[in-house]
């Protein structure tokens, strides 16, 4: 990233999804277009389907765009630089009943990259700070 670059770029960002059934297409996003530099916070207002879900998920990878792209620190996204910058807390996280919870804190570990030794310690360190 170079100075002055935004930290957070959207260009023409779009989703259309298609109904299952009708095949009608709802758009949910129309081609935001949107630079945040550092030290700016900023927050998506706006009522329930105006597409702030839609916008997040596609800056997190869950969903692909239909149209347009963002970068995150300049990386595209999703790409696996773009999501070492990004953190996220679903409103409904995914939880698999068969895994145990040390299992599970293994599991988040290991798609972020942590391995060996180094996810074993993070593993008992988390869950130490869950039974405390």
């Amino acid at each position: 990233m170079t100075a002055g670059e935004p930290v957070l770029a959207l260009d023409k960002l779009g989703k259309t999804f298609k109904k299952p059934f009708s095949g009608k297409k709802v758009v949910a996003v129309e081609g935001i277009d949107l630079k945040v530099h550092e030290g700016e916070i900023v927050g998506f207002l706006g009522p329930n389907g105006a597409g702030k879900t839609t916008t997040l998920k596609m800056l997190t990878g869950l969903i692909a765009p239909t149209r347009g792209g963002a970068t995150i620190f300049g990386h595209p996204v999703p790409s696996p630089d773009a999501m070492a910058h990004v953190g996220f807390l679903p409103e409904n996280p995914y939880v698999y009943p068969y895994l145990t919870p040390r299992e599970f804190v293994s599991l988040c570990g290991r798609l972020n990259g942590v391995t060996g030794k180094n996810l074993r310690a993070k593993v008992e360190h988390v869950i130490e700070r869950l039974v405390d």
